[in-house]
């Protein structure tokens, strides 16, 4: 990007981007300026997929400088511009953070949970129209049916053939998409690459009004995730026998959020899953795709639920090694409820954080050394290192080709000093004989027994074998309830099982190495 004269923030400051009016083919023009969190600004949040660096990205004026950002949010900005005729306050993360000061984005970064529940309105850009997003919004029905008007209200699915179209105010039937035609362009439109990404997570969840824009249209969100769609992957879910296969991210997304918000969550002051702590939501959410892999934690740390854990402080200048070392520094004590012992519990968390930032072999090996040979983590918790250590020897998380564990596996419990004492006579051995890992060699992602890593099969969840017999279970229990008797609480039931219980899983979940 171009360089930006960005003036230092305070502590509680942040910057929003005024777009002002103009015509289709003349330059886009914004201001900037600082606000504070206190002064309540009024402001709509963007929300959009930042796509790879290349060569293909444009220029704007930010304050009568010109300022290059990618093409994506261009194409945003543009159709934004277009929307209305009227200047727009909005917060777009990639101009209003200088991406350049590495201080100023982590102070930014624990900020922008507030910010994103205080917009009015975030406005989540999926990108230009495809041919299933026409559908979807509208264009590929009866040539009597001219296109819907911006700020009319949508097409949601439902199951019938011939469906109800509302356009400036008279209701006509379209025939023309059959049910599967418009069932598969939802789908596809709600499993787009936007979903994919890390931040749309915290973005998504937090907000509190969503409108979606595709092209040159938009809808509200809760207009996309209609009724009748929820039951169509409901029976979908059961004829799956409760498995995820084929529903959308976004749509488990969507519904989650709407049973966290019943039960109190996700309002004001409360923006976070209830007991569930940054190993379950790094792990659980590790599917997700950012350009920086530290924001596998910052991305989803606003989410995790405070008063079970500390908070954690961003920062840009670490490798993603220190990152899960200070984690697990800071937060086992706090979670495993020990603060001498090595537990079932925090040795359960370590590969789960392991996977969710996606650590490989050597990166474990790496983590050792830096805990053996650093004398800042010999004086802070024994169990801690002990922890790691030993969940790493139980999970294979340290020689692919390795036979036998490290650890003596016996039933009479280790002290800490037991455990770091043979895996650091262990990691000596190996150095000698010249069987430690080259850090700039190999790559190789590891997938922990008994918690492989299923993104296709399962689209939003990493299941535990025990955890697909607990949802074939509920799914032949569902069986039994009546076709006409599907309703809210039942799609409530099914979906919060299978969520639920991967949070509740206990060390018996998966098996070990």
């Amino acid at each position: 990007m171009s360089e930006l004269s960005y003036r230092p923030l305070t502590t509680r400051q942040f910057r929003l981007l005024t777009l002002l009016p103009g015509a289709e083919a003349t330059p886009i023009q914004t201001t900037l300026r600082h606000v504070n969190l206190e002064e309540k600004p009024t402001f709509d949040a963007l929300s959009y997929e930042w796509g790879p660096e290349s060569t293909n990205n444009s220029e704007i004026f930010v304050d009568k400088e010109l300022f290059t950002i990618r093409h994506n949010l261009w194409l945003f900005l543009k159709r934004l511009r277009a929307f209305s005729q009227s200047a727009q306050v909005i917060y777009a993360d990639a101009i209003c953070i200088n991406q350049r000061d590495g201080e100023e984005k982590g102070r930014q970064v624990a900020l922008m949970s507030e910010i994103y529940m205080r917009a009015k309105k975030v406005l989540v850009w999926l990108g230009e129209h495809d041919r299933n997003s026409e559908l979807v919004f509208g264009t590929h029905f009866e040539d009597a049916v001219s296109k819907i008007p911006r700020g009319v209200m949508m097409i949601p699915f439902v199951p019938l053939l011939a469906i109800p179209v509302v356009v400036a105010g008279r209701v006509r039937r379209a025939t023309q998409a059959s049910r599967a035609d418009r069932v598969a362009a939802w789908t596809a439109l709600l499993s787009r690459s936007y979903w994919n990404r890390t931040w749309i997570v915290q973005e998504f969840l937090l907000a509190r009004s969503v409108i979606v824009f595709c092209g040159p249209d938009h809808m509200d969100r809760d207009l996309i995730f209609t009724r009748p769609l929820q039951d169509h992957f409901m029976r979908m879910m059961q004829k799956n026998k409760g498995k995820l296969d084929g529903i959308p991210r976004s749509f488990l997304l969507y519904f989650w959020k709407r049973n966290q918000k019943h039960h109190g969550f996700f309002g004001r002051g409360t923006p976070y899953f209830d007991n569930i702590d940054i190993f379950e939501l790094a792990f659980n959410f590790q599917y997700t795709e950012c350009q920086v892999m530290l924001d596998h934690v910052y991305g989803l740390m606003a989410l995790e639920d405070l008063r079970k854990s500390p908070p954690i402080t961003p920062s840009y200048s670490i490798s993603t090694q220190m990152l899960f070392i200070d984690i697990c520094m800071l937060k086992l004590p706090r979670a495993t409820g020990s603060g001498s012992e090595v537990t079932e519990d925090g040795m359960w968390r370590v590969p789960k954080l392991f996977r969710g930032l996606r650590l490989t072999f050597d990166h474990a090996e790496e983590i050792l050394d830096v805990l053996f040979d650093n004398n800042q983590y010999k004086t802070q918790n024994s169990f801690v290192i002990a922890t790691i250590a030993k969940a790493f020897d139980q999970f294979g998380l340290l020689k692919p080709e390795r036979k036998r564990w490290i650890l003596p596996q016996t039933k009479a419990s280790q002290t800490a000093e037991q455990i770091i004492s043979v895996t650091r006579q262990w990691r000596t051995t190996q150095k000698e004989n010249g069987n430690w890992y080259d850090i700039q060699h190999t790559a190789q992602i590891h997938e922990p027994p008994g918690m492989v890593f299923l993104q296709l099969d399962e689209p939003l969840w990493s299941h535990y074998s025990t955890l697909r017999d607990t949802a074939t279970r509920n799914a032949q229990s569902m069986n039994n309830i009546n076709q006409n008797n599907i309703n809210q609480n039942t799609m409530n039931l099914m979906i919060m099982n299978n969520m639920n219980n991967m949070a509740m899983m206990g060390p018996g979940g998966g098996g070990g190495a």
